[in-house]
């Protein structure tokens, strides 16, 4: 990066001195700008030589596998090796950037005019101070080297870099360029704010969705999802207006409201990107697409259904790159990580992952694929849908339409030579019953069933009709999980809890008791929270809980001899997570509900 040190201009050390109050500022120095930054972490000790030559390597085998890589910092912190503050800290002092808080700055309506919005949204850029021919902007990757020279290309300024935080960086751009793309929308379409949607020729709506304001506001919901880590995008129209919803940490948020003549092109778009009829407006629809964000790729699932106020869209959105954790990624206490391993080890037999829609069943199930592909054994899976790629394993789609089912396709694995099996959801009788005999007849199979305990598994395979011998001879394992929300470390307060509310729950008789809980602050998006836990039940089936299956005995014994063999319940464990502080009542609450 070749700047000007910021400081050179008494008017950019002004605008610095209003932005880092509070802010210790790296010096940089000559051996650190020429050291790389893994270099820089070993002599600050923050990880050891093994981690970084380990981190290399898969950095290497990422750049061979695709066309695009992790940078290094990135991955060590989805490895959780450093945390994120640690490698900003230490690239700004690489590099000699300033960093600035942004919260109670207040942009200059000149500044804001000067700059394309699409392009600061994209490449998450807040432009900050125009000091004659000079732009100060922040970013939390000022070494972005493609937006940089596209915001100077565009503006034809001179460019100051600053750092400044992620969640800052959002919540600016989200104050200032958010209402910026829907205006240019509508004015470039030729529509009105308050104009009635009505019949719409087919050539003509194409020409609107085609249009780079309307390209430019879909695109902007898409990158806004992605950095405030949303699950699911959700446009719904009503009878006046369009509402934008995100699903953060499994809860709905209303971010922001869009005028209604901009539905019929926006869902458009959206159907272009994912390759559905634009015609077709009575049906539902489903289709995937990929989303570019510099050299990264985003996959998107979407859903279009026809509601009585117009068409509605659902849009998921995966990463390719950080889906498919590892097992140690997934938070689970040490025994239950190990009693894993071993499951992942075993060469025969059927694992179950059990869950409401939503528990992260999936995302278990493909952190097992990971650790038994690294074994070299033929992996066969049937999705629906199939979310993430995992490298070493042949997955196939479910298709009802061409007669493609999960018990369809599975009869077909079986003449396939495979060693492990995944189904992804036991939905039927005949699927129960082809999963177990492939466990009876030597293969490793994983799947998922829509139960909430482990024990009530077992009885719900028996009532779909597996017969208990086989199932008492090849259950090895069932793990019942859930996901519970994490408060947000930015602002915890103390709440005191009721006497009604904890008798309960059962857990105290008398007296109130202090907790902690999530005020709402800009870093968690005023939800009080800030990413989810896996809370799991790990049910085990050894000889004398398989001669209890055998016998179909009936479920309270079931539950009472996994505890007894050391299974803990799900909510023992999310009470031991909000006794330590790190989640609600509310949230224990709605685990057990």
């Amino acid at each position: 990066m070749n700047q000007q040190p910021a400081e050179d201009h008494p008017g950019v050390g002004a605008v610095l001195t209003r932005l880092s109050a509070g802010f210790t500022q790296p010096q940089t120095s000559p051996a650190d700008a020429e050291r790389p930054l893994g270099q820089i972490l070993l002599a600050e000790s923050l990880i050891n030589r093994g981690q970084l030559e380990q981190a290399l390597v898969i950095q290497n085998q990422q750049q061979q596998q695709r066309s695009s890589h992790q940078r290094l910092g990135e991955l060590l912190i989805q490895q959780r090796l450093v945390s994120r503050q640690h490698v900003n800290t230490l690239l700004a002092r690489k590099f000699g950037i300033p960093c600035v808080r942004l919260e109670q700055y207040q942009i200059p309506v000149e500044v804001v005019s000067r700059v394309p919005a699409h392009l600061v949204l994209q490449y998450q850029l807040v432009p900050v101070a125009l000091v004659g021919q000079r732009l100060l902007v922040a970013s939390e990757t000022p070494w972005d080297n493609e937006g940089m020279e596209l915001l100077r290309f565009h503006t034809g300024l001179q460019l100051e870099w600053l750092m400044a935080s992620s969640e800052d960086v959002s919540a600016t751009l989200g104050r200032y360029f958010s209402q910026c793309d829907e205006d240019e929308a509508l004015q470039d379409s030729g529509l009105q704010r308050a104009q009635v949607p009505g019949a719409t020729d087919l050539q003509s709506l194409e020409q609107q969705a085609n249009k780079r304001p309307i390209v430019r506001l879909l695109n902007t919901l898409i990158l806004q999802g992605l950095e405030r880590r949303t699950s699911d995008i959700h446009i719904r129209p009503t009878e006046q207006v369009i509402e934008v919803y995100f699903r953060l940490d499994g809860r709905m948020q209303r971010m922001r409201t869009l005028a209604k003549p901009l539905l019929a092109p926006l869902v458009s778009r959206a159907k272009i990107l994912a390759r559905l009829n634009i015609a077709e407006r009575r049906l539902p629809q489903d289709g995937h697409a990929r989303f570019q964000r510099g050299q990264h790729q985003t996959d998107l699932r979407l859903s279009v259904i026809p509601t009585i106020h117009g068409e509605s869209v659902v849009i998921r959105l995966l990463d390719p790159l950080t889906g498919v954790k590892q097992l140690a990624d997934l938070g689970l206490p040490e025994d239950q990580l190990q009693a894993l391993q071993v499951l992942a080890s075993q060469r025969s037999g059927l694992i179950l992952v059990v869950g409401p829609t939503g528990a992260g069943k999936s995302t278990t199930l493909y952190a097992l694929l990971d650790r038994i592909r690294r074994d070299g054994r033929h992996i066969l899976s049937v999705e629906d849908p199939v979310e993430y790629q995992v490298e070493g394993v042949e997955q196939v789609q479910v298709n009802e339409r061409k007669g493609m089912l999960f018990s369809n396709v599975l009869r077909h694995f079986l003449r396939h030579d495979p060693d492990v099996i995944m189904v992804g959801e036991i939905r039927d009788q005949s699927t129960a019953e082809l999963a177990v005999r492939a466990a009876m007849t030597g293969h490793l199979v994983l799947s998922t069933l829509h139960t909430r305990d482990a024990p009530a598994t077992v009885m719900r395979l028996l009532n779909m009709g597996v017969e208990p011998y086989l199932l008492g001879s090849t259950l090895l394992a069932v793990m019942a999980q859930g996901l519970i929300r994490v408060n947000c470390r930015h602002c915890r307060v103390e709440e005191t809890i009721d006497t009604a509310v904890l008798q309960r729950l059962g857990l105290k008789q008398g007296g109130s008791m202090t907790f902690v809980k999530g005020r709402g602050c800009r870093q968690c998006h005023h939800s009080g929270y800030n990413g989810r836990r896996v809370i799991a039940e790990l049910m085990g089936v050894d000889e004398a809980m398989a001669l209890l299956i055998n016998r179909h005995a009936p479920l309270p014994l079931l539950r009472q001899h996994a505890l007894a063999r050391g299974m803990k319940p799900m909510l023992q464990q999310a009470w031991t997570l909000v006794r330590d502080g790190h989640s609600t009542i509310e949230e224990m609450m709605n685990l057990r509900s």
